[in-house]
């Protein structure tokens, strides 16, 4: 297969799988929220909102508001979507894309904190824990690599 087009299909695979978790995301919190009920009242389940009102009011509009959510968090998906293909063959390139793909991602993960209006952390504390689930996925990935790689290598009776 042609590596633009499977790196296309990943985009658009991790784009639309994130836009559709976080719709998932946003209509269980809107069901659980609006569930609530104080005193025996009886649970309001008109009133759901894709967005939080501090988006809404910085952004001027619901709508907009969600476009420009679900548009970040699309490019985020796809960015994550991207990081599905095997690692490099060589150390100096899988140093090269991880660093990109870092930077990529976290560049993406700041634009979707920013459009949901989340960031009241300090871009230190932002890049803190952006970089531990980061560098966590990312070992977690490169274990599974190398285990599956000493069994194939296993398998075929080599070093």
């Amino acid at each position: 297969m042609d590596t633009k087009r499977l790196w296309f299909k990943r985009m658009a695979l991790g784009g639309l799988c994130a836009v559709a978790g976080t719709l998932a995301f946003i209509l269980v919190v809107n069901f659980v929220v609006n569930s609530i009920s104080i005193l025996g009242s009886t649970p309001d389940y008109t009133n759901i909102q894709l967005t939080t009102d501090r988006a809404t009011a910085y952004f001027g509009s619901a709508v907009l508001a969600v476009i420009v959510e679900l548009l970040a968090v699309f490019a985020l998906g796809a960015a994550v979507g991207l990081a599905t293909l095997p690692f490099a063959e060589t150390w100096t390139s899988l140093l090269g894309l991880s660093v990109l793909h870092f930077a990529v991602t976290g560049g993406l993960a700041l634009l979707v904190g920013w459009s949901y209006c989340w960031l009241g952390l300090s871009w230190q504390a932002f890049l803190a824990v952006y970089l531990a689930i980061y560098l966590l996925i990312w070992l977690v990935r490169w274990v599974i690599w190398y285990s599956e790689l000493r069994r194939m290598r296993k398998a075929l009776h080599l070093k």
